[in-house]
């Protein structure tokens, strides 16, 4: 069994498509008639579908811990995560929420699973922390109980000034052989995944969870485990299967990630951000294509002929298409 999986009975429901009679009654109807309906009649609520069924059997689901993190002694928050890579998700955590700048400032941290907390002590003074703590809570669109300390002040960060650039053509293969080969998505279909890439593509880190800011937040944390500070340093992809909203765009400006690649969309906030922040931002990356919303520039067309931010169409809605 894969960590973050357990085993369920469950009952499959299988319901047969309509018959060719049924289809064909349908065709031959009046405007404005149902099947076998004349006019003035009073239609017969369905019936059950012949050859209806259901059966019990057993799936994998995926695994809901919720973990409460202390920082100092004080709470920081609650997270809804899967139960894999707890301490690199609270070490991702705190670097991208801005408590830490390094792996050096953590004094220690420890996870206690069945009590679902994890104590974590930091260098940075408590009074400080407290301020920090303090009054910075907004909803976002993250995922369960959690509440990201965004504020808007965070758009402030340096915008990222990365000269390489990326191909967009082994990318996109490395996008979708890396999510069919994920293990708890492809036993559960109920989980996100995020992945630090080279510009050629190769896979550096990976991380599952239920939630997509938990799997971006581990990904920091295996990276600081590695000494990769930050994270950018050692690949300037990020690769997620979730929707880009702002505070993802926010995460990956914070750990000098320049370039940000979804098979998902991305939010109006995102790519404002990302422009201002210097992330190049991909969305719908499948199926031999993506759409482009900041900084194309950094995205070359393997085997076209044509350099970085060539190859792209914009379509009406100013997104760029390949």
């Amino acid at each position: 069994m894969a960590e973050g999986a357990t085993a369920r009975r469950i009952w499959r429901c299988r319901v047969p498509s309509p018959c060719a009679a049924e289809t064909d009654a349908s065709l031959a109807s009046a405007p404005g008639q149902a099947a076998g309906e004349a006019a003035g009649a009073v239609a017969s609520p369905p019936g059950p579908a012949a050859g209806a069924a259901l059966d019990q059997d057993t799936d994998w689901l995926a695994e809901e811990l919720p973990l409460t993190i202390f920082v100092n002694g004080q709470e920081m928050l609650t997270t809804l995560c899967s139960p894999g890579l707890l301490e690199e998700l609270v070490l991702g955590l705190l670097f991208d929420e801005g408590f830490i700048s390094s792996l050096a400032e953590v004094q220690s941290l420890r996870v206690e699973r069945r009590k679902g907390a994890a104590y974590a002590q930091i260098a940075e003074p408590a009074a400080q922390l407290a301020t920090q703590l303090a009054g910075r809570r907004l909803l976002t669109s993250g995922c369960g109980q959690r509440s990201p300390f965004y504020a808007v002040g965070d758009a402030s960060l340096p915008a990222l000034q990365w000269q390489g650039t990326v191909l967009a053509g082994p990318l996109l293969a490395v996008l979708r052989s890396w999510q069919t080969g994920q293990s708890l998505w492809h036993l559960t279909g109920g989980v996100h995944g995020a992945a630090l890439a080279t510009p050629a593509g190769r896979i550096l880190a990976q991380a599952e969870d239920i939630g997509r800011h938990n799997a971006v937040d581990k990904i920091s944390g295996l990276c600081l485990r590695r000494g990769w500070e930050p994270p950018g340093q050692a690949g300037p992809v990020l690769l997620v299967t979730g929707r880009i909203s702002s505070e993802m765009v926010r995460k990956a400006a914070r750990a000098r990630i320049p370039v940000v690649v979804s098979r998902s969309a991305a939010t109006s906030l995102a790519v404002d951000l990302a422009e201002a922040l210097g992330v190049t931002l991909a969305g719908f990356a499948r199926g031999g294509r993506m759409n482009i919303y900041s900084h194309p520039e950094r995205m070359a067309v393997a085997g076209s002929g044509q350099g970085p931010g060539q190859g792209f169409e914009s379509d009406r809605n100013g997104s760029r298409n390949r």
